[in-house]
């Protein structure tokens, strides 16, 4: 009797757990009896990798989607070419041996950016140490501008998506000099967009390989830019408060402004070194 007993106390309490204890599964005409589900299922959707619990209806808790952060100081030596045209008498000058523009720059450009799940926001701005001036007139490309970016393809190492830009002053250059007087070329606020490629290997403990690809164009009229990008260096260590990466990289720029009857090309040709923190 006592032993009934046992084995009736062990097959309850199975049963009230969801699971039967080893060699204890109750059977009917000699096939096992699946054990009753738990109730509260813990099924998950595609948000919960962003928002772990936020498609479970069970799960008690919702965590804040993951947060990434990003600054970045580079340094740009840039070489100008370029010319300006007539359209309506296809009549054009160079601005450096025409015009007198000195053909090197020197720029200072910061970068913040902040990230949360796969969507980023970001601010630039550029400090133009060396103006492009040439004798009559300067060229003037806005400094500040916003961009918001979003991950097709995210990983602890690699991020790659889409992104667009928008500046928020308009670019001039002039004045251009003729035969009834002189005329500013004035566009229209730059907005462009483009892919990215950005990978940083999470190897904690590890000097690793810091790449970062970046190609983007006008997607208005009136202020064309173009422009490829490629930067390559070294990581530090991962730690808690994030990494530091060193970089240096080349940039073609081919930017145009339309005034009718007037058109400015120019072109710039960079190469920078890059200090970023990464979080």
């Amino acid at each position: 009797m006592p032993q009934i007993i046992i084995v009736i106390t062990a097959i309850l309490m199975c049963l009230l757990l969801g699971r039967p204890a080893a060699g204890l599964t109750p059977t009917i005409s000699g096939t096992p009896v699946s054990p009753p589900a738990m109730s509260g299922p813990a099924s998950t959707g595609p948000l919960d990798k962003e928002m772990p619990g936020i498609s479970n209806k069970y799960s008690p808790l919702v965590f804040p989607p993951i947060f990434r952060a990003e600054t970045r100081v580079r340094s740009v030596f840039t070489k100008l070419s370029g010319t300006v045209r007539n359209t309506s008498t296809d009549f054009s000058r160079s601005l450096v041996g025409d015009l007198g523009y000195e053909d090197q720059g020197i720029v200072v450009e910061f970068m913040a950016r902040a990230q949360a799940s796969r969507l980023s926001l970001r601010a630039h701005y550029d400090m133009y140490l060396r103006t492009y001036r040439g004798t009559v007139g300067t060229y003037d490309w806005p400094g500040f501008r916003v961009g918001a970016e979003v991950d097709l393809v995210s990983s602890a190492s690699t991020r790659f998506g889409v992104d667009m830009d928008f500046y928020t002053s308009r670019p001039s250059f002039g004045p251009v000099v003729t035969d009834v007087g002189s005329a500013i070329i004035v566009g229209p606020r730059p907005v462009t967009a483009g892919v990215y490629l950005c990978y940083n290997p999470a190897d904690c403990g590890t000097v690793g390989w810091s790449l970062e690809a970046r190609a983007r164009r006008s997607t208005r009229t009136g202020t064309r830019i173009n422009e490829l990008e490629l930067a390559v260096g070294l990581k530090s260590p991962e730690m808690v408060l994030g990494t530091v990466s060193v970089r240096g990289g080349i940039r073609y720029t081919d930017m145009s402004l339309v005034s009718d009857p007037f058109e400015a090309n120019v072109q710039w040709l960079g190469i920078f070194a890059d200090l970023v923190y990464l979080y």
